[in-house]
């Protein structure tokens, strides 16, 4: 993740936009931060939050994957997993592949729609992640003494981030990343209880 206190291209072409339009410093400033912090570290916690939380997402649909393989949580499977399928589409390619595989030797249509819609939530959060782990934290001076701060795409990865997306520009403070990150936290808990339903953890299994 980038970092920066000050203003790139993005903050001075909106910020020639508002000039021209009469605006005053701090509606332009309200209006490039839609959603500002006051508190730096609260931003970076979030951000650092969201990042770890989707971490976890990522490692229990690497432990769905070894499952279907039939080596539930196999330290060696799960390296050439991550070795192999480098990017996030690639890992939920072997994912699927691996999946379908599985059903066809465990017939259920039901189960198999659950671990599609599975997968498919976490393709659509992937976005949020990426937007939020290659945003810059940017700050600018509302006021004597206040600095306002927010998550946005830097200009080099805006098109990245947005447009190649379809979506549009953001600005995140740390409340809006911790619901992200809550989203996170719940797929993940559904991806665990899906896969203890075919591989219990160790104290819950029969002697």
């Amino acid at each position: 993740m980038a970092t920066a206190v000050g203003f790139d291209t993005i903050f001075t072409a909106r910020s020639k936009r508002c000039q021209a339009s009469g605006s005053s410093s701090i509606s332009r400033i309200s209006d490039f931060f839609a959603m500002p912090d006051t508190d730096l570290k609260a931003l970076y916690a979030a951000v650092g939050r969201a990042i770890s939380e989707w971490e976890t997402l990522e490692a229990h649909l690497s432990y769905t994957y070894s499952i279907f393989e039939g080596r539930p949580v196999d330290s060696a499977l799960l390296r050439d997993y991550g070795r192999e399928a480098r990017i996030f589409r690639t890992r939920m390619e072997a994912v699927r592949a691996s999946a379908e595989k599985y059903f066809q030797s465990h017939p259920n249509q039901e189960q198999e729609a659950r671990f599609e819609a599975l997968v498919s939530k976490a393709e659509e959060l992937s976005t949020l992640r990426n937007r939020i782990a290659h945003g810059m934290v940017m700050g600018q001076q509302a006021s004597p003494g206040q600095t306002l701060y927010s998550l946005i795409p830097p200009s080099h990865g805006f098109h990245h981030l947005t447009k190649k997306d379809g979506g549009e520009s953001y600005s995140y403070d740390s409340k809006e990343i911790e619901a992200h990150t809550d989203s996170f936290i719940k797929l993940a808990t559904d991806v665990q209880k899906f896969n203890h339903e075919r591989h219990p953890p160790y104290g819950a299994r029969n002697p």
